[in-house]
């Protein structure tokens, strides 16, 4: 009998592991952040209410963008957030959202003279960080855009004048203006809105991409998400 149970939980083991997803972010507040050790943010509440619903057991590793995002394609079992869905990424992943919308927009010194569209500023020096999606959107568009490691070096750049321009997500850039007390600058373009999501290595199960998605859509409809979204936003 003893040799038939452990025979059992082997069997069993495989499959429980399998259910376990690694989701992997970046500090981006106010999507995803470190508030006293815990991640948080309004991107991280909606997914792991979403992977409750859903009974998937999740455990959120916070890592520099480019490693997760590397990481959702190349290890088992894993996703990453906040992710913009792009024409180029659309293979790359099986997608869950989308989790929340997401306005780019274009910083400069107070004293900039308005623009009308982005493409008044295609000969210009813009900030962006590697990897990001407003920062790739740009570039394949023929934009001069000089990246950071991290979106959070931009306003001080931009303050010293070393960049005409920061290319950010509204709420990312009005988060990181705040928490950095910077002064001298302002919004002066809103140029695009996207939609941000899960995603998902393609290894995921579809009946989990399945799960996860039927979780979040009660969570539209009953309030969940809107409530989480105004919370932070």
């Amino acid at each position: 009998m003893k040799v038939l149970a452990l025979a059992c939980a082997l069997a069993v083991a495989p499959a429980f592991a399998a259910d376990t997803l690694t989701f992997t972010t970046e500090e981006s507040p106010p999507f995803n952040m470190t508030v006293s050790g815990k991640v948080s943010g309004v991107a991280t509440e909606a997914v792991e209410e979403m992977a409750k619903r859903a009974g998937v057991t999740i455990k959120i590793s916070m890592l520099p963008w480019e490693r997760a995002y590397d990481m959702a394609q190349k290890e088992a079992n894993t996703c990453v957030y906040s992710t913009t869905r792009t024409p180029p990424r659309e293979a790359l992943f099986k997608w869950v959202g989308p989790l929340v919308a997401n306005k780019w927009v274009l910083y400069a010194k107070a004293d900039a003279k308005p623009v009308a569209k982005i493409e008044d500023v295609k000969a210009a020096k813009i900030g962006g960080y590697r990897g990001d999606a407003i920062a790739n959107f740009l570039k394949d568009g023929g934009y001069k855009v000089e990246e950071t490691t991290n979106d959070a070096q931009n306003p001080e750049k931009l303050v010293a004048g070393r960049i005409d321009y920061w290319a950010t997500s509204e709420a990312v850039g009005g988060t990181l203006v705040k928490e950095k007390k910077i002064t001298g600058i302002k919004v002066i373009l809103t140029f695009k809105e996207a939609q941000m999501y899960l995603a998902c290595g393609k290894g995921v199960a579809d009946a989990t991409i399945k799960q996860l998605n039927d979780a979040l859509s009660a969570m539209t409809k009953d309030g969940t998400l809107e409530k989480m979204t105004k919370k932070y936003l």
